[in-house]
């Protein structure tokens, strides 16, 4: 409970002892649990029955993450840190939106296979992936995708990565026959490589 009470700061939350109970060396936390300035966490999370906020400059993992958030789950600040490239360990179940900035991300390839079951959006740093992209059609509960930083539109440098996210944007929720539509307009645009 020290580790987590010397982690958990946040303006709106307070860290509540009695909601964190621990079961096999599984640590549960029955509310919204806010975890700043970490590189991993220390211990196994189980279930964070509300949101989960991770605010750290240098998260390098998401080993020991929950594999259930009931609400929302953000990663954010996360902009110094190049080592969190991927989504192993991420929880398989989240109820709400997942919103996570500054990953270092070169494929979106398999994220469906990660996040089995959201409820909401998805924001995202699109700037380094450039493949895979149709894969976040497939994510159970996803309804729209975002770029937290909103700045694509207009941006020369990022002119495909707007154009593929617009293709996927119309496709959201569709599932896999989204899917293969999106693709088919990948292709058309020239960006098949995206797909």
């Amino acid at each position: 409970k020290e580790w987590f009470r010397k982690h958990y700061k946040h303006w709106r939350h307070k860290f509540v002892p009695s909601a964190l109970t621990v079961k096999d060396g599984v640590v549960n936390y029955d509310g919204n649990l806010v975890i700043k300035n970490i590189r991993n966490v220390k211990y196994p999370l189980g279930v964070v029955k509300g949101d989960l906020i991770v605010d750290s400059r240098s998260l390098t993992t998401f080993e020991k993450f929950p594999k259930e958030v009931g609400g929302m789950l953000l990663v954010m600040d996360n902009y110094d840190m190049k080592d969190l490239k991927d989504f192993d360990h991420f929880p398989d179940k989240v109820g709400g939106s997942v919103a996570i900035q500054d990953m270092y991300l070169t494929t979106f390839k398999g994220i469906h296979k990660k996040i089995k079951k959201m409820n909401g959006e998805i924001t995202i740093s699109p700037y380094f992936a450039k493949t895979g992209w149709t894969d976040l059609l497939l994510i159970d509960g996803a309804t729209s995708i975002h770029d937290y930083e909103l700045n694509l539109s207009g941006n020369d440098q990022y002119k495909d990565t707007w154009a593929v996210m617009q293709i996927i944007s119309k496709y959201m929720g569709k599932g896999r026959s989204g899917a293969i539509d999106a693709m088919s307009d990948l292709v058309d645009a020239g960006l098949d490589d995206w797909a």
